[in-house]
């Protein structure tokens, strides 16, 4: 706190005016001398655009640092901050009082309204980080409620442009007049492989949605409509809004108008862009279907349009080229159904009127998002699809379901419907179930979770994901389809995008060629098998040979008595060749008895075939 210099009133706080006398508050930057060096003006310009707004982006820093006074119409406290940034870059400067006339005071009337705005901005309609919330939800749609309980929001910085009344009549434009007024005001946004587009509302500050765009703190490329490439940094995200604000350094952009959402009515016509399959900065009609569609407590702008994956986080705009929304979904299970957030998300109005329409829309959709958490209320036992998505390259699904107690491993029925096909039986198997509490990092990303484990605190909920097999569906193609539960009917049917049919078809194949690969090593077992059992067969089949010997009395070539062998071999087994031994051996004088075995080892090589 200090003096006012117009009044004298001590103790004065920092703000715009002096509540005693209603002079400004105000000060201009003036620099205490000429700028020596290009250098010096160029290391002044970084320092000015590092404090961010109201202080002047690089490329406008760089041509107000050719002015005596390059920033003016700022806080005390504020003017002092831009002194010591100069100083850090060598550049001597002082804060002077600010001299332009001050403004008629206003009247009772006009500080009613004021306050009005004030209340709804503070009421939590802002747009502020996430980062700044101790309780953080996570990516992808929203929660827009009503001044009590908005959600994360992303803080308009001051120096946003924000019109009039948008509801102050004036002509209609062509759509090629708009496309002459919009197109230079966006821009490709490329972060590894995401691609998207953005639009500025400032000359070097870009919005997109936090799904195009890196991680808080990184940079992307972002090309402008004349062709140059820059490096843009993410300075904000708010995941649960799914939006993001790029610095983009020199880029000297032409900023959009903003418009209002709450002005628009179904029917009227609506441009926006975006680079749909790569295909940069093209440019689509489309028409409004819904202000305020509810979508998991967000109220989006529904638009009947030819959105595609690249056009995420292009502008939308109205029939005077005033930017009204960010192109944010689509609905997957329908044609030409889109969803853009409300740009009030990102810009609260500061028009009392317009601030009254935004704050009943908002609870407007609170009060439906209420109505659809009484369906987080399911009975015990019956499994909700929470979501979708392709994990690891393979078609997962997501349940909730409450249980007494930890569950067991479980097995599920669905059926995969979508129009012109029939309708494909999937099977999946859910190992293991977790408290919803307790997921993996993985799950948490998955957005209808995050709105499952934000309205259903307290309940006894578990979660179990799985994998989605199909035994074989030849009529199914990768389109959008519904996932319908067989077990339990009474559930609402979850959309699933195209790309997550084609993984649903890619497992099936890979099983398929799997299933082949397993059905030939099986086939090749089994004739191994055969082919032994054969050999065994034969060798079965073929008499044993056994050796039998007895000796017997003769006389030798002098007529004296003598002892004579007689072997030999007999197929078949030990008993028959002795029954035949005996047979013979009753022909010789006095023999011995027969011995007879069919012990290789004691055959030798008498019986061999």
């Amino acid at each position: 706190m200090s003096a006012c210099p117009w009044c004298g009133k001590q103790d004065i706080p920092d703000g715009p005016s002096c509540p005693s006398c209603g002079q400004t508050l105000l000060v201009d930057v003036v620099l205490s001398g000429p700028l020596p060096t290009d250098r010096a003006r160029f290391q002044a310009a970084r320092a000015l655009a590092a404090l961010g707004p109201p202080a002047p982006a690089f490329a406008e820093a760089q041509v107000s640092l050719a002015k005596d006074a390059p920033v003016v119409k700022v806080s005390r406290e504020f003017g002092q901050r831009v002194v010591a940034a100069l100083a850090s870059a060598g550049v001597p400067a002082t804060v002077v009082a600010h001299t332009e006339a001050p403004p008629p005071r206003r009247g009772p009337f006009a500080m009613l309204a004021v306050a009005a705005v004030l209340l709804v901005v503070g009421g939590g309609l802002a747009w502020r980080s996430r980062h700044g919330r101790s309780e953080a939800p996570a990516p992808s749609t929203p929660v827009a409620q009503a001044p009590s309980d908005a959600g994360p929001v992303l803080i308009a910085q001051p120096s946003a442009p924000v019109t009039a009344d948008a509801r102050s009549p004036s002509a209609p434009l062509t759509t090629q007049q708009i496309a002459a007024r919009v197109l230079p005001a966006t821009a490709r946004i490329t972060c590894g492989d995401h691609l998207g587009a953005a639009f500025f509302i400032e000359p070097e500050i870009a919005l997109t949605n936090a799904h195009v765009a890196c991680p808080e703190g990184e940079s992307q490329q972002v090309t402008l409509g004349d062709g140059r490439r820059l490096l843009g940094v993410t300075t904000q995200r708010d995941e649960w809004l799914d939006l993001a604000r790029i610095r983009v350094v020199g880029a000297a952009a032409t900023p959009v108008e903003i418009g209002d959402v709450t002005t628009l009515s179904p029917g009227d016509a609506l441009v926006f862009v975006g680079s749909p399959r790569g295909l940069d900065f093209t440019l689509h009609e489309g028409k409004v279907s819904y202000v305020g569609r509810n979508a998991l407590g967000v109220g989006y702008l529904q638009l009947n349009g030819n959105v595609n994956p690249g056009n995420s986080g292009g502008p939308a705009f109205d029939g005077r080229g005033r930017a009204v929304g960010i192109v944010s979904l689509k609905v997957m299970d329908a044609e030409n159904i889109g969803l853009a957030l409300p740009i009030q998300y990102a810009v609260p109005p500061t028009v009392p009127d317009a601030a009254q329409r935004w704050s009943a829309l908002l609870e407007r959709v609170a009060k439906e998002n209420a109505e659809e958490t009484k369906a987080l209320d399911f009975p015990v036992g019956v499994p909700v699809v929470a979501s979708t998505g392709i994990i690891k390259g393979l078609p997962v699904a997501v349940l909730v379901q409450s249980w007494d107690g930890p569950p067991n491993a479980t097995v599920h029925r669905y059926g995969l419907e979508a129009p012109g096909l029939a309708s494909c039986e999937l099977r999946m198997e859910v190992p293991k179930w977790e408290a919803l509490t307790k997921v993996s990092e993985e799950l948490k990303q998955l957005r209808r979770l995050q709105w499952f484990t934000k309205y259903a605190r307290g309940k006894n909920l578990f979660v179990g994901a799985g994998l989605l097999e199909v035994a074989d569906c030849p009529g199914l193609k990768p389109v959008a389809a519904r996932l319908v539960s067989r077990d339990a009917p009474q559930t609402k049917p979850v959309a699933v995008e195209a790309e997550l049919v084609a993984a649903v078809l890619q497992v099936r194949d890979e099983q398929k060629q799997l299933k082949a690969v397993e059905r030939e090593a099986r086939e090749d077992e089994e004739r191994r098998d055969a082919q032994r059992r054969a050999a065994e067969g034969r060798q079965a089949e073929a008499p044993s040979m056994v050796y039998c010997a007895f000796k017997y009395l003769t006389k030798n070539r002098m007529g004296a008595p003598d002892v004579a062998a007689k072997a030999f071999c007999i197929a078949g087994t030990v008993a028959q060749a002795q029954g035949r031994c005996d047979a013979e051996r009753v022909r010789y004088r006095e023999p011995t008895p027969c011995t007879c075995t069919d012990d290789k080892a004691h055959i030798g090589t008498a019986c061999e075939r």
